[in-house]
Protein backbone atom coordinates (compact mmCIF):
# COMPACT_ATOMS: atom_id res chain seq x y z
CA UNK A 1 0.00 0.00 0.00
CA UNK A 2 0.94 3.64 -0.41
CA UNK A 3 3.05 4.70 2.61
CA UNK A 4 1.12 7.98 2.72
CA UNK A 5 -2.10 6.03 3.24
CA UNK A 6 -0.40 3.94 5.92
CA UNK A 7 0.86 7.06 7.66
CA UNK A 8 -2.58 8.67 7.70
CA UNK A 9 -4.17 5.46 8.94
CA UNK A 10 -1.71 5.16 11.81
CA UNK A 11 -2.13 8.85 12.65
CA UNK A 12 -5.89 8.27 12.84
CA UNK A 13 -5.37 5.36 15.25
CA UNK A 14 -3.18 7.67 17.36
CA UNK A 15 -5.84 10.40 17.37
CA UNK A 16 -8.57 7.96 18.37
CA UNK A 17 -6.43 6.40 21.10
CA UNK A 18 -5.68 9.79 22.64
CA UNK A 19 -9.32 10.59 23.35
CA UNK A 20 -10.00 8.34 26.35
CA UNK A 21 -9.32 4.97 27.97
CA UNK A 22 -12.45 3.62 26.30
CA UNK A 23 -11.08 4.45 22.86
CA UNK A 24 -7.72 2.89 23.76
CA UNK A 25 -9.58 -0.28 24.69
CA UNK A 26 -11.51 -0.19 21.41
CA UNK A 27 -8.29 0.18 19.41
CA UNK A 28 -6.58 -2.75 21.13
CA UNK A 29 -9.70 -4.92 20.99
CA UNK A 30 -9.99 -4.43 17.23
CA UNK A 31 -6.35 -5.32 16.45
CA UNK A 32 -5.08 -1.75 16.43
CA UNK A 33 -1.71 -2.76 17.86
CA UNK A 34 -1.25 -5.33 15.09
CA UNK A 35 -2.08 -2.70 12.46
CA UNK A 36 0.45 -0.24 13.87
CA UNK A 37 3.21 -2.85 14.13
CA UNK A 38 2.51 -4.08 10.60
CA UNK A 39 2.76 -0.56 9.15
CA UNK A 40 5.97 0.22 11.02
CA UNK A 41 7.48 -3.11 9.97
CA UNK A 42 6.60 -2.62 6.29
CA UNK A 43 7.86 0.97 6.12
CA UNK A 44 10.89 1.15 8.44
CA UNK A 45 12.41 4.15 6.62
CA UNK A 46 9.27 6.26 6.28
CA UNK A 47 9.54 9.01 8.89
CA UNK A 48 5.81 9.73 9.05
CA UNK A 49 4.85 6.09 9.54
CA UNK A 50 7.51 5.67 12.22
CA UNK A 51 6.64 8.91 14.03
CA UNK A 52 2.88 8.29 14.03
CA UNK A 53 3.39 4.62 14.92
CA UNK A 54 5.64 5.38 17.86
CA UNK A 55 3.27 8.15 18.94
CA UNK A 56 0.27 5.82 18.83
CA UNK A 57 2.12 3.14 20.79
CA UNK A 58 3.23 5.67 23.41
CA UNK A 59 -0.41 6.71 23.78
CA UNK A 60 -1.63 3.13 24.13
CA UNK A 61 1.03 2.52 26.81
CA UNK A 62 -0.96 4.85 29.03
CA UNK A 63 -3.72 2.25 29.22
CA UNK A 64 -4.23 0.88 32.70
CA UNK A 65 -5.08 -2.59 31.41
CA UNK A 66 -2.36 -5.10 32.26
CA UNK A 67 -3.06 -7.22 29.18
CA UNK A 68 -2.66 -4.23 26.87
CA UNK A 69 0.80 -3.43 28.18
CA UNK A 70 1.91 -7.04 27.94
CA UNK A 71 0.77 -7.19 24.31
CA UNK A 72 2.61 -3.98 23.56
CA UNK A 73 5.83 -5.32 25.06
CA UNK A 74 5.55 -8.54 23.10
CA UNK A 75 4.60 -7.06 19.74
CA UNK A 76 5.91 -3.53 19.40
CA UNK A 77 9.34 -3.43 21.03
CA UNK A 78 11.21 -4.58 17.90
CA UNK A 79 9.52 -1.85 15.84
CA UNK A 80 10.35 0.82 18.38
CA UNK A 81 14.00 -0.23 18.52
CA UNK A 82 14.05 0.00 14.73
CA UNK A 83 12.55 3.51 14.88
CA UNK A 84 15.35 4.59 17.22
CA UNK A 85 17.84 3.83 14.45
CA UNK A 86 16.39 6.62 12.30
CA UNK A 87 18.45 9.77 12.70
CA UNK A 88 16.18 12.74 12.05
CA UNK A 89 17.22 16.38 12.10
CA UNK A 90 14.61 17.44 14.65
CA UNK A 91 14.16 14.22 16.65
CA UNK A 92 10.53 13.87 15.55
CA UNK A 93 10.73 10.08 15.46
CA UNK A 94 13.18 9.54 18.29
CA UNK A 95 11.17 11.45 20.89
CA UNK A 96 8.05 9.36 20.35
CA UNK A 97 10.04 6.14 20.27
CA UNK A 98 11.63 7.08 23.60
CA UNK A 99 8.23 7.96 25.07
CA UNK A 100 6.85 4.61 23.91
CA UNK A 101 9.78 2.73 25.44
CA UNK A 102 9.32 4.62 28.69
CA UNK A 103 5.68 3.57 28.82
CA UNK A 104 6.57 -0.03 28.00
CA UNK A 105 9.29 -0.05 30.65
CA UNK A 106 6.59 0.47 33.28
CA UNK A 107 4.75 -2.66 32.17
CA UNK A 108 5.22 -5.88 34.18
CA UNK A 109 8.65 -7.26 33.32
CA UNK A 110 9.79 -4.01 31.73
CA UNK A 111 12.12 -3.77 28.75
CA UNK A 112 15.30 -5.27 30.16
CA UNK A 113 13.61 -8.52 31.11
CA UNK A 114 11.86 -9.01 27.76
CA UNK A 115 13.22 -12.29 26.41
CA UNK A 116 12.39 -11.15 22.86
CA UNK A 117 14.60 -8.08 22.95
CA UNK A 118 17.16 -8.75 25.67
CA UNK A 119 20.01 -8.64 23.15
CA UNK A 120 18.90 -5.15 22.08
CA UNK A 121 17.95 -3.96 25.55
CA UNK A 122 21.48 -4.20 26.92
CA UNK A 123 22.56 -1.57 24.37
CA UNK A 124 19.56 0.67 24.97
CA UNK A 125 21.04 3.00 27.65
CA UNK A 126 23.97 3.91 25.39
CA UNK A 127 21.66 4.31 22.39
CA UNK A 128 19.44 6.73 24.30
CA UNK A 129 22.50 8.60 25.53
CA UNK A 130 23.71 9.09 21.96
CA UNK A 131 20.30 10.44 20.96
CA UNK A 132 20.45 12.89 23.87
CA UNK A 133 23.87 14.09 22.71
CA UNK A 134 22.66 14.47 19.12
CA UNK A 135 19.59 16.53 20.10
CA UNK A 136 20.88 18.65 22.96
CA UNK A 137 18.49 21.53 22.22
CA UNK A 138 15.37 19.33 22.16
CA UNK A 139 14.03 19.55 25.71
CA UNK A 140 11.36 16.91 25.13
CA UNK A 141 13.97 14.36 24.12
CA UNK A 142 16.12 15.28 27.10
CA UNK A 143 13.19 14.95 29.52
CA UNK A 144 11.82 11.64 28.26
CA UNK A 145 15.29 10.20 27.79
CA UNK A 146 16.14 11.03 31.41
CA UNK A 147 12.93 9.35 32.53
CA UNK A 148 13.73 6.25 30.51
CA UNK A 149 17.34 6.10 31.68
CA UNK A 150 16.16 6.29 35.28
CA UNK A 151 13.82 3.33 34.81
CA UNK A 152 16.48 1.33 32.97
CA UNK A 153 18.92 1.97 35.81
CA UNK A 154 16.36 0.78 38.34
CA UNK A 155 15.75 -2.36 36.27
CA UNK A 156 19.48 -3.00 36.08
CA UNK A 157 19.78 -2.54 39.84
CA UNK A 158 17.05 -5.13 40.35
CA UNK A 159 18.85 -7.51 37.98
CA UNK A 160 22.10 -7.13 39.88
CA UNK A 161 20.36 -8.10 43.08
CA UNK A 162 19.39 -11.44 41.55
CA UNK A 163 22.71 -12.00 39.81
CA UNK A 164 21.70 -10.95 36.32
CA UNK A 165 23.49 -7.65 35.87
CA UNK A 166 26.39 -9.15 33.96
CA UNK A 167 24.09 -9.64 30.97
CA UNK A 168 23.92 -5.88 30.56
CA UNK A 169 27.55 -4.97 30.88
CA UNK A 170 30.76 -5.64 32.79
CA UNK A 171 31.03 -3.84 35.07
CA UNK A 172 27.27 -3.40 35.00
CA UNK A 173 26.95 0.26 36.03
CA UNK A 174 29.91 1.77 34.20
CA UNK A 175 27.79 2.92 31.28
CA UNK A 176 25.46 4.84 33.60
CA UNK A 177 28.38 6.78 35.03
CA UNK A 178 29.06 8.05 31.51
CA UNK A 179 25.36 8.70 30.93
CA UNK A 180 25.32 10.79 34.11
CA UNK A 181 27.55 13.35 32.37
CA UNK A 182 25.11 13.55 29.45
CA UNK A 183 22.27 14.11 31.91
CA UNK A 184 24.23 16.84 33.68
CA UNK A 185 24.76 18.56 30.32
CA UNK A 186 21.01 18.41 29.74
CA UNK A 187 20.45 20.09 33.10
CA UNK A 188 22.87 22.86 32.18
CA UNK A 189 21.37 23.38 28.72
CA UNK A 190 17.80 23.48 30.04
CA UNK A 191 18.21 24.93 33.49
CA UNK A 192 14.83 26.69 33.34
CA UNK A 193 12.87 23.50 32.78
CA UNK A 194 11.76 22.45 36.26
CA UNK A 195 10.46 19.03 35.24
CA UNK A 196 13.72 18.11 33.52
CA UNK A 197 15.71 19.29 36.54
CA UNK A 198 13.59 17.16 38.87
CA UNK A 199 13.84 14.00 36.75
CA UNK A 200 17.55 14.47 36.12
CA UNK A 201 18.23 14.87 39.85
CA UNK A 202 16.30 11.67 40.52
CA UNK A 203 18.36 9.80 37.96
CA UNK A 204 21.66 11.14 39.32
CA UNK A 205 20.68 10.19 42.87
CA UNK A 206 19.91 6.65 41.68
CA UNK A 207 23.32 6.46 40.01
CA UNK A 208 25.01 7.51 43.25
CA UNK A 209 23.05 5.00 45.31
CA UNK A 210 23.59 2.22 42.77
CA UNK A 211 27.33 2.78 42.74
CA UNK A 212 27.58 2.96 46.53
Amino acid sequence: LDPNIQAEAVRTIWAISSKSLKYKTDVTTHNGIDAIVKSMSHYPMDLRVQMYGAGALSCLCASERHAVQVRLVQKSVPCIFSALELETNDGCVEVWAIRALYGLSLAPGGIMQSSIEKSHAKHLPLKISNIMSRHKSNVDIQLWACRLQWVLLEELTDQSQIGGAQEYGNPAFTIFLDIAMVVINAMVNHRDDEMLQEVACGFLLSVILSDA
